[in-house]
């Protein structure tokens, strides 16, 4: 029996599922299937298998709470307190000292060092998807990258991921898919395809950016041919400010006065149902059996 493996990930949870698979298109040697899984900004009282009354706090996240009963909890494992510094870290391996402390813009830039002086992951230092795929891996990346751009090789293709979809920088506008704060001139799009400006339909356009990220990574799963084992980074936007979220999802929380409060909720659920379709997809493909233990 093989092992199809997922780890989700936020700046205050860690979560690791290992998944037991059989069927053909999870069995590719002896090599398990890889989903990781990163949430940025979500709380540690914001899931409700943490919060001693979710109902009455309008938590609404049963596909977590499900994933981490089942599971193992880990309540002592600690990630860097920002974003850039724990995504370069996860995707090189190192501590965030040892490649990247400071949260900086794209333009942060030492003239000293006109090699690897750029902010995000050193281009000299392997990535976590170079070495998967020189094992063999489909590799692909879909949401927040924001651990380095400057040059080509800073980028999720250049760091070894066959296809990327999502931005480049710590945050942007959910609706225009611009880039906020960093950038000049301002309004200036951030969504990009591997290596190239992401080509959007006009049905896309001003669409949800995390409704887009949910219908990549179901595709990447639907595609995937199993002649070699998939890896998935799957990062999206939510709950990274700015406070935007559907409709649909706003009008689920009505009793939560505080706006900036409601937004965040709704957030978070719109992620809960993301990971559900995810991990639906994988038990229609056949990927994903049953749980043999996640660790949040």
């Amino acid at each position: 029996m093989l092992n199809a493996v997922s780890f989700f990930l936020t700046v205050s949870v860690t979560v690791t599922l290992a998944i037991p698979a059989n069927q053909t298109k999870s069995r590719v040697g002896d090599k398990p299937h890889i989903l990781l899984v990163l949430i940025d900004d979500l709380g540690w009282a914001n899931v409700g298998y943490h919060h001693p009354n979710p109902a009455e706090a309008h938590i609404d996240t049963p596909t977590i709470d499900l994933l981490a009963t089942e599971g193992l909890q880990l309540d002592q494992h600690y990630v860097n307190m920002v974003c850039g510094p724990s995504r370069a870290s996860l995707m090189s391996g190192r501590l965030p000292i040892h490649v990247n402390v400071d949260n900086g813009g794209p333009d942060l830039y030492n003239p000293k060092n006109p090699v690897a002086g750029y902010q995000g992951i050193p281009p000299a230092m392997t990535g976590l998807a170079e070495k998967l795929r020189s094992g063999g891996y489909a590799t692909h990346q879909v949401g927040k990258w924001d651990a380095g751009m400057a040059r080509t090789e800073q980028t999720a293709m250049g760091r070894g991921f066959d296809t990327s979809y999502g931005y480049f920088h710590h945050s942007c506008d959910f609706y225009a898919h611009t880039a906020l704060g960093l950038c000049y001139p301002p309004n200036i799009t951030d969504f990009w395809e591997t290596d190239k400006p992401a080509v959007l339909s006009d049905s896309q356009q001003g669409e949800y950016v995390d409704e887009l990220y949910r219908q990549r990574a179901l595709d990447i799963i639907r595609n995937h041919t199993g002649s070699s084992p998939l890896f998935l980074y799957y990062a999206p936007h939510v709950v990274h400010m700015p406070l935007q979220v559907p409709d649909s999802y706003w009008n689920l929380f009505p009793d939560i006065e505080d706006e900036c409060r409601r937004n965040y909720t709704a957030m978070v659920k719109f992620t809960d149902d993301a990971l559900n379709d995810i991990v639906q997809e994988l038990k229609d493909q056949n990927m994903w059996e049953s749980v043999a233990y996640s660790t949040w």
